[in-house]
This record gives structure tokens, sequence and C-alpha cells, in this order.
């Protein structure tokens, strides 16, 4: 069956645009090729039926572009392969009345929008509940930022670094609430670090250390910004202080033994972590979820070292080697071709079926990036959007009652990307309503 959708993969793509006559029947293809927003831009486009491994369109298939977020499709597989129910979340062994823990990664310890939606999170409480003492053994973390990140964006919501033991999900929440003549954060923690600067609209962060700078707000002003925090050792020391309520020490003697014999504790379900991730596009669960999956596989926290080990064991049977350099899609590094992402998205429709996958990604007109796009719940789908590229890949369902498998990565256009999100919009109903 692999080496049918491969063949069909590359046969197809050497099929490139062609004029459609006036006579001949309008097709999914024919509308991608004859589109004047497509042919003004990079558009790669492949439509699949799964069921009969049938590739029904394709443009640029064996193209490799820039997938932006395209790109947490390949983290979610690759979890999908290797977590279990629950996210892992710390491991731990016990000395006497000393207990030793350190950090899988796991996105959600002390996440606020994981402890509103689905309860307190198991690894908070079980550290809170422990009677003796507590300490904490940093891992190594090679580096703050993904490969090929801007360097400016250390300020941005978007760009939490990266972390062995993430925590508050790595931001600093900057509140200033009517009636009040300061602002506050969470964590209270960042409350010291707070300077009023003089001259400037907005708080921002020093880069190298949390230092945030504040404009003036009169008496009755609200605002609110999520800034991400500096990590460090000391830091992530005094937020476990704050999350559970009592001291904890460092322990710097982590050492394979202690590692072998460790257990673990789980978080949240992975799925609900998952469609989290994918919904809101959320580049921060995405990378640490990379962290994840290298503990699972007792690797080296580190993306570089899990993405080697994914693409020698998950991916090997790309029709194309995937370019991938972080977790999000923040990277400009990473580039795939739309037959491997069509692989990836197949490999999952086959071995999770729709209610899981269809839950988890967004839907059209209902939830997600594309809650305002694409409605009439037919479009399963995740975006990826950096400037001038805009991508589109997930499921859509026809009237027929089929479900058929597509990617749309758009690279290299200039302004807005609403005429592209049109005409794929135009493409996909055509595809609900004909095949």
């Amino acid at each position: 069956m692999l080496s049918i959708f491969i063949s069909v993969l590359f046969t197809n793509c050497r099929t490139q645009q062609t004029l459609v006559k006036p006579e001949e029947k309008i097709t999914a293809q024919s509308m991608v090729s004859m589109s004047p927003v497509f042919r003004d831009i990079f558009t790669g486009f492949v439509l699949f039926d799964p069921s009969t491994d049938e590739t029904l369109a394709s443009q640029y298939a064996d193209k490799y572009m820039t997938p932006a977020s395209n790109t947490k499709i390949y983290t979610m597989y690759a979890c999908t392969k290797i977590l279990g129910d629950s996210v892992p979340s710390i491991k731990y062994v016990i000395d006497g009345d000393d207990l030793i823990f350190w950090g899988t990664g796991d996105p959600t310890f002390a996440h606020p929008f994981f402890e509103d939606k689905y309860g307190k999170n198991r690894a908070v409480e079980f550290l809170k509940n422990w009677k003796g003492n507590l300490y904490y053994a940093p891992q190594y973390n090679k580096n703050r930022f993904g490969a090929g990140w801007a360097w400016d964006d250390y300020n941005g919501y978007y760009a939490t670094e990266l972390s062995t033991f993430p925590i508050y999900s790595n931001f600093i929440r900057f509140r200033k609430y009517s009636g009040s003549t300061k602002p506050t954060t969470i964590p209270k923690y960042f409350e010291r670090f707070l300077e009023y600067q003089k001259g400037i609209s907005r708080p921002t962060r020093n880069e190298f250390d949390n230092v945030v700078n504040y404009p003036y707000y009169s008496k009755n002003a609200t605002y609110s910004r999520n800034i991400p925090f500096r990590v460090s050792n000391e830091v992530i020391q005094e937020l476990l202080k704050e999350a559970i309520g009592k001291d904890v020490k460092f322990n710097w003697q982590l050492n394979a033994e202690m590692k072998a014999e460790a257990k673990t504790i789980y978080s949240y379900r992975t799925n609900d972590v998952l469609r989290q991730m994918m919904q809101s596009s959320d580049n921060f669960i995405a990378e640490q979820l990379l962290y994840v999956c290298a503990s699972e596989k007792k690797l080296t926290l580190d993306t570089d070292v899990f993405i080697k080990y994914a693409q020698d064991s998950l991916l090997q049977n790309l029709p194309d080697k995937a370019i991938w350099r972080d977790g999000s899609g923040l990277s400009r590094y990473n580039m795939f071709t739309p037959r491997s992402t069509i692989f990836v998205l197949n490999e999952m429709y086959q071995n999770i079926g729709t209610t899981t996958l269809f839950d988890i990604f967004p839907t059209g007109g209902q939830s997600g990036t594309i809650k305002k796009w694409y409605p009439g719940n037919y479009v399963f789908a995740k975006t990826g959007t950096l400037s001038n590229n805009h991508c589109l890949s997930g499921y859509v369902r026809t009237n027929s009652g089929k479900i058929l498998i597509f990617t749309f990565m758009n690279n290299h256009y200039i302004g807005s990307s609403t005429a592209v999100k049109q005409e794929m919009q135009r493409t996909l109903e055509f595809i609900r309503d004909n095949y």
C-alpha cells in the first residue's frame, strides 16, 4: 500500500499545471491550476483519497516549501506514536525523606489554561503533598530558542524560551487593572522586576533578564499582555516555590543510575494537550512536546536530537526527507513537500480515526484558527502562517460521505492572506460538493 501511495504521488507531481478547455469538466486540479490567485504565487496542492490510495489532484507535490505552523502536524504525529494516554510531567526518585525530581519538558506544569479547564495538575499536587524535603535536579538546556527563530522575538508571546522544566507556560502575565496605580504579574515573583519607564508605549522585557519596563497608565486604564520570561535554574526554583507553596532546593547530582530508577507522574490527557496545541496553534506547547517525546525515548531533552530520532524511526518512509528544525513552525529553516504532509496526515487517519482527529484539529466555522473560515463543519485542518506564507492541511468531508485529505502550501504571496484564503475556501467548497 505504501509503495502504491508513493508511486501515485510521484506520477501526479509530474503532471503540473495544465490548461482546461471550456468544454472540459471542472475538477479540483483545474480549479487550482487555472486560479488567477494561485497562478501568481507558489502554491503546492494535493488532494488524496485514503480509501483508494489515489491522488485526485496534484500541483508541485514534490517541491519543498515553507510549512509555518503546519509543522505542528509533524509534532502531533510524533506525539501520537510515542506518548500514551497522558503526558508524563516529572520524573522522581525517593531517598529517605528526600524527593529528587526533574522535568520531562511537560508544558502543562502550573499552566493556568489547563488548570482552569481540566482541574489541578497531578504533578503540582504530588509535590505539594510531599511531606519531606524537595530537591529539583536541573538538566542541561542547550538552546533558549529554536533554530532559525528571529533574534528579536524574545518579547513576543509566540516565542517563549525552551526549557527542560517549563512552568506557568513560561509567560509573565502582565496585568494593569482599573483603579490600581501599578501593574501586577502572574506569577507574583516577577512583580519585583517591574520598572516604570517614561516615553514607551507598551511593556517590554529586557532581552537577557526579567526586568519589564512599563509605560505610564492612568488610574482607570486596563491592559494585559503575555511576555515570555528569561529562563534560568534560579527562576525555575523560585517559581516552583510559588507554585507548590514550599521550599525547593537544588540537587546537582542527577546521574544515570537515578534516571534508571525514576518513577513518573503524569499531568493531563495527551489528546487535550494536542487539541490546545493544534486549535490555538500554540508554539510553546509544540516545542515542549518534542522534549517530552525525547524524555519518553530516554534521549537528551534537545530538539535536534529528537528530530533526528523521528526522521530515522518515525518518518523513514516519507516520500521526501523532511527538513525539520523545530516543533512549532516558527523556524524558516523548516521545509516539507506537500506529498510528505499528505503522507503524515494519511498515517494519522489510518491509525487514529476521524473521531479523535476531528476533535483535535480546528474545525472550519467552529473552532481554532479556522473559526472564521470554511463554515459548514466539513473542513478539519491546521493553518500555518508566516509573513508571505499561508498553508492549510487536513481533512475535508464531502457531501457524498467521503473523507479526503488535502494540503495547500502557499508561499511567496505579497500583501494580505485574505485572497489566498478566499480561493482555498472556494476550492474546498467545490471539493465538498463534487467529490
